[in-house]
């Protein structure tokens, strides 16, 4: 619960930076003379940012909470097995005793059903147990899933060149043109700005292996637990 915590805060915090150190910071025009939508006081690409920017990091974070609370899989507690199996299945019927031992009722566990530890259930095309969304991925949440990893991954590269612009301005802003008081270059704006920068080089290189890892399994048709099973 803690990583899934974490990972909320981080994306929240990736968007207070832009928004506070690039977007209303450098493209803040409380002049309406330099406005791009009267009202608005942002310049054209201070508008631009903002409506990309922000929507991006609002879609990773409810793809997070659906991949979080959705029911990945879950086999039934006390599922009885088919009565009848299709000829051209060849498989034997099993159940999980690992649910018997943990005093769950006898559960028919199918093909290609894994027991979490985790979670204590049976899920259905198991992949793996995420700690940053608190549960399993399997065959009913890996849409929302792979959703939060994309969305999260691109909003991390866009928050690298977010950082990336700011970091420029704060060191040639100075011999340009004076800042404006309410923009001054402080050293609390310079950590911030180099924090959130290393945050999505970070998580832009781990979601881009995570979604590609994830894209494999798609196409194989073949989970993680799959894999290990070969």
């Amino acid at each position: 619960m803690a990583l899934a915590h974490l990972t909320v805060f981080l994306i929240l915090y990736g968007m207070y930076c832009a928004n506070t150190f690039t977007i209303f910071y450098w493209y803040y025009k409380p002049d309406t003379r330099h406005q791009f939508v009267q009202g608005i006081p942002l310049s054209g690409w201070g508008l631009w940012y903002f409506l990309t920017f922000n929507p991006l990091c609002v879609a990773a974070i409810y793809a997070h909470q659906r991949a979080s609370h959705f029911d990945p899989g879950i086999i039934k507690e006390g599922l009885e097995e088919p009565v009848n199996l299709p000829n051209h299945y060849e498989m034997t019927v099993a159940f999980c005793q690992k649910c018997e031992k943990e005093g769950k009722k006898k559960t028919w566990k199918p093909p290609r059903a894994h027991h979490c530890r985790a979670c204590g259930y049976c899920i259905f095309k198991m992949d793996h147990h995420c700690p940053w969304v608190n549960n399993c991925v399997g065959h009913k949440n890996m849409k929302h899933f792979l959703q939060f990893v994309i969305y999260t991954g691109i909003s991390s590269a866009y928050l690298c060149l977010l950082m990336g612009l700011s970091f420029y301005q704060l060191l040639t802003a100075k011999k340009s043109k004076p800042l404006p008081e309410d923009r001054v270059n402080t050293p609390y704006v310079t950590v911030l700005t180099i924090l959130a920068f290393i945050e999505g080089v970070v998580f832009a290189f781990f979601t881009y292996e995570m979604a590609s890892e994830t894209f494999g399994s798609i196409e194989d048709n073949q989970s993680y637990i799959d894999d290990l099973k070969d």
